[in-house]
């Protein structure tokens, strides 16, 4: 593939991509193909070209990635809003110094509507670093700054995906699968040290750096997954003893489910990512006990897990993101 064609990254001055003993060694060349109706004509004929020189450019650049990774889109709805946050905590976290924006790319899949990626300082919007009202999957715009937008440790970076579901009956997940969604950014920035890991996610609403803390909106994460802490233990107790663990709600079980509610570590999000860890553990009481609580409460509905979509895989299309020289197809 020509240089020109790719995102106009070759003819910067300010920055390349370091290959080689001391930058990228390998590169990966990742195709998702669709084809729902099953056409054995389709053919693949792609591929890209790398571009390098020995006289290095003054700075490394990388390739940052924005958004949300969970999040389900009900059915049959005009406009779902999605929100992922880099959070003014989890930039000052990541970022060693301020990096410089030269590029910026939106990705969602056919559901996506509208997305914009917005620069938040001290609690003020400086600028809009995306806005697309007429997002197209098939036709991705690569906006590209002739000055390059400053990000300062402690600025917020929040990416917000409209989508449209109502060509769907049912739910739609977070996931791989070109029928499944997305909602990140790319960023490409220079220098490439100043930011010690390329990813800055929500989880749900809760930025991902976030949900390292020992305690995450007033919830002690490590002390009540503990399947033998006492709190929790006297929760499964309560709901084993008094509610049922199928669809009937009896009267003995909401008044401890008012109690168990109000907990930090089963309210919101929090509760769902405590669920979401939980659950990993496959043990009976757990699901006991989340079947107790939904038995009555709406509050808590059960966590819709993302099915394994790896199979599903399949857009006759690619998405391109700059890695080094030139691209790498890296998103589906």
């Amino acid at each position: 593939m020509d240089c020109g064609k790719c995102w106009p990254v070759c003819p910067k001055k300010e920055f390349g991509y370091r290959i080689g003993m001391k930058g990228y060694k390998r590169v990966l060349l990742q195709a998702h193909w669709n084809n729902p109706e099953l056409k054995e004509h389709y053919v693949d004929s792609s591929g890209l070209t790398l571009y390098y020189t020995s006289k290095l450019r003054p700075n490394d650049a990388g390739v940052l990635m924005i958004g949300s990774n969970s999040f389900t889109l009900p059915p049959g709805r005009s406009d779902v809003e999605v929100v992922g946050t880099c959070s003014k905590q989890c930039s000052k976290q990541r970022f060693k110094g301020p990096i410089y924006v030269s590029a910026a790319l939106n990705h969602m899949h056919y559901l996506g509507k509208k997305q914009k990626i917005e620069l938040i300082r001290d609690g003020r919007k400086i600028q809009d670093i995306t806005n697309e009202d007429n997002f197209n999957y098939d036709k991705p715009i690569t906006h590209s700054f002739s000055s390059p937008i400053e990000i300062q440790p402690g600025d917020e970076l929040k990416t917000t995906c409209v989508f449209k579901t109502t060509s769907k009956l049912n739910y739609t997940y977070f996931g791989q699968g070109t029928n499944d969604e997305m909602c990140f950014g790319f960023l490409t920035f220079y220098p490439a040290k100043n930011v010690k890991r390329k990813f800055c996610l929500s989880w749900k609403s809760i930025p991902v750096c976030e949900l390292i803390a020992p305690i995450v909106r007033g919830c002690e994460t490590a002390k009540f997954t503990n399947l033998s802490n006492p709190e929790f233990t006297e929760m499964r107790n309560a709901v084993k003893d008094h509610c049922s663990t199928n669809d009937t709600c009896l009267e003995k079980c909401k008044d401890h489910l008012t109690i168990i509610n109000m907990h930090p570590c089963m309210d919101g999000d929090v509760g769902l990512y405590i669920k979401y860890r939980l659950k990993k553990f496959r043990d009976s009481s757990v699901t006991d006990f989340y079947n107790g609580i939904e038995s009555c409460s709406l509050k808590h509905a059960p966590l819709l897990l993302q099915p394994n979509t790896a199979k599903s895989i399949s857009i006759f299309q690619f998405h391109f993101v700059v890695i080094f020289g030139c691209i790498v197809m890296f998103i589906t």
